[in-house]
Parts: C-alpha cells; sequence; structure tokens
C-alpha cells in the first residue's frame, strides 16, 4: 500500500515537473482508477473549502483513502465554468478504486492556484474547443499534481484539468 502512494504521488510531480502550463491540448489518457466520494452538497455560500471539509472527515466511512492523491470531478465542462469551486464529486486517485477516469482523448489544461481555484482555465478549455470544433463530453478531473504535500505556498499548487472528448 505503502508503495501505490508513494508511486501515485512520485508519478504526478514527476509529470507535472514536465508540463507546459499555458498549453491546451488534446491529449490520450490511459485508464485512472479513483474513489469517486458521493455528491458534494453546498448550502448557500459553501465553496470547494467547505465540501473538502466534508470530504476530508468523512473519506474513511466511504472508504477513500486520503494518502492518494485527490481530486476534483465535474459532471461537464459547462458546470465547472458555471461554478469552479464547487466539484460535483471530490475522489482519490487510488488502484483499488471502482470507478475511473476512462482510457481515451481529453481536453487537458493546467493553471495554479490553491484548492478550488482554477481561474480562466474553464473559459480558455472552452475557448480552445469551440475554435477547434472539439465536443467536450462527460466528466471533467481536476487533479492536484502539486499540493500540500509537494509544494509549499498554496498559491502554487499545481492542477490538471481533463474534459472527456467525445468519440
Amino acid at each position: 500500500m505503502r508503495y501505490s502512494i508513494i508511486h501515485a504521488r512520485r508519478e504526478l510531480i514527476n509529470y507535472g515537473m514536465r508540463v507546459d502550463e499555458a498549453q491546451i491540448a488534446v491529449e490520450k489518457k490511459e485508464c485512472l482508477p479513483i474513489a469517486l466520494w458521493p455528491r458534494n452538497v453546498y448550502g448557500e455560500g459553501d465553496t470547494f473549502i467547505e465540501a473538502l471539509a466534508v470530504f476530508v472527515n468523512q473519506a474513511e466511512t466511504h472508504h477513500v483513502n486520503l494518502s492518494f492523491p485527490v481530486g476534483g470531478y465535474f459532471d461537464s465542462l459547462e458546470l465547472m465554468a458555471q461554478a469552479p469551486n464547487q466539484p460535483q464529486h471530490f475522489f482519490s486517485i487510488d488502484p483499488m478504486g471502482m470507478q475511473a477516469q476512462e482510457e481515451g482523448a481529453y481536453l487537458v489544461g493546467y493553471t495554479r492556484g490553491y484548492y478550488g481555484e482554477l481561474g480562466d482555465l474553464p473559459e480558455r478549455m472552452a475557448g480552445f474547443a469551440k475554435d477547434k470544433g472539439i465536443t467536450v463530453s462527460g466528466p471533467v478531473f481536476a487533479i492536484y499534481l502539486f499540493e500540500e504535500t509537494s509544494i509549499r505556498e498554496p498559491a502554487d499548487y499545481l492542477v490538471q484539468v481533463c474534459a472527456s472528448v467525445a468519440k
């Protein structure tokens, strides 16, 4: 188990060190097993942090191992653009997870910032898709390549956003 955790984190860090953060592109992704958290519930004015606190406090009861890297799951690029700080679910990148980021083509972009801060990335990705005639359909995964276990400043966390491209 410890090896799996270290391997997952090391892979994300190594990948993050090689990316061109300004680039948006379509990339083929391999299947990535995840443990998906139940749907987040947001109250009036709630943001990422309130939902994340519930996730962290109750993860064990839902068999989500927080030692693995975590991310936010959005049902669609449109929903992410409307409320980028309110993912519909959280997940951990767990090789024993029962769900997956399916293998396939994804529109991929990067941004830096604290949890739930995606800046203008959703709009840039939507614009790129429109300009290139790409149809984005299905889930969007916001994966934290660099976070508190690998970088000191929260403003420098590196997020990879992967939006499923229609076949």
